[in-house]
């Protein structure tokens, strides 16, 4: 946040000469920007700081406010020089801008590691020969106010020890016999590989009055295996469990009509014993025919 609040009129900042003074400074810097451009797209310079241009200034006023002025600096080059001599024919002119022509020369010298202008004193200072004399003084002052950061702060390696490597003999090789456990087999699956056995139905002569869905329900709970409840069979094994139901209770129905069929005979035998064959109306008249050729006889 602003700790202090603006000024209410900016009439006590305002300097005319100093305006006017900048203004003719930008007008010539026009005219030196408008000569790079024409430089650059023939391809005689990439950027500003590889030219040096050299403008001709015939007005005396312009001259004049020139002369405290680096040129270089304000339009970006490694080098400028003004001169009120004649401009050559060939010189770069603006037509809003009278009075000022430029020609643009290329840079001579070496390519300065700080402010990357070619100049011809790069070199000069032994304390920083990659830099020219202006930047090899601000970089003494800037080492001066701090000059902790301006040591290198890399550590110095440490010494490398050799250490010779000796091969080791190899150990005698030691062979184990490798013992393979036996798969655990589960419950569920003991009862899943094992043969469905078929249950035996009992010989034991059923009551009669049982009824052929009591005999049904007993013969499928015989299929059944005991200790089985619950455990998911497969497909086959099921059918299989199956056709022996059938099968088992197919012989009980065949035993069971067999068994009743001689119960019947001997009912039937026994009755006949025991009760006398009815008298009908044609067994009378025979027998009474009989008795009448005995009578007929014994005369």
């Amino acid at each position: 946040m602003h700790l202090t609040l603006f000024p209410e009129s900016f009439e006590a900042f305002r300097d005319d000469a100093l305006a006017a003074k900048w203004e003719t400074i930008r007008n010539v810097r026009r005219v030196v920007t408008g000569a790079l451009e024409v430089e650059r797209a023939a391809k005689n310079i990439g950027s500003s700081l590889e030219a040096s241009p050299l403008v001709y200034v015939s007005d005396k006023k312009i001259f004049d406010t020139l002369f405290d002025i680096d040129l270089a600096e304000v339009s970006i080059t490694s080098n400028a020089m003004v001169t009120n001599d004649d401009a050559p024919s060939d010189a770069f002119r603006l037509n809003e801008v009278p009075g000022v022509a430029v020609v643009v020369e290329k840079a001579v010298g070496t390519k300065c590691a700080r402010s990357w202008k070619i100049l011809p004193t790069v070199g000069e200072d032994a304390e920083y020969p990659d830099v020219s004399p202006r930047d090899a003084q601000a970089l003494r002052e800037w080492k001066a106010l701090d000059p902790a950061s301006a040591a290198p702060a890399t550590p110095d390696p440490a010494p490398v020890q050799v250490v010779d490597t000796v091969a080791a003999e190899p150990g005698p090789v030691r062979v184990v016999a490798a013992v393979v456990a036996e798969p655990k087999i589960s419950i569920q699956q003991d009862l899943e590989t094992k043969p469905v056995e078929a249950a035996v139905p009992n010989k034991r002569k059923p009551a009669k009055s049982r009824s052929k869905n009591t005999t049904d329900k007993t013969a499928h709970k015989s299929s059944k295996k005991p200790g089985t409840t619950g455990s998911k069979k497969a497909p086959a094994k099921k059918k299989a469990a199956k056709t022996v139901a059938k099968k088992a209770a197919a012989t009980k129905g065949e035993k069971k009509k067999t068994t009743k069929k001689q119960a019947a005979r001997k009912v039937a035998k026994k009755a006949a014993k025991k009760k006398p064959a009815k008298k009908t109306g044609k067994t009378t008249a025979a027998t009474k025919a009989k008795k009448k050729k005995k009578k007929k006889k014994a005369r």
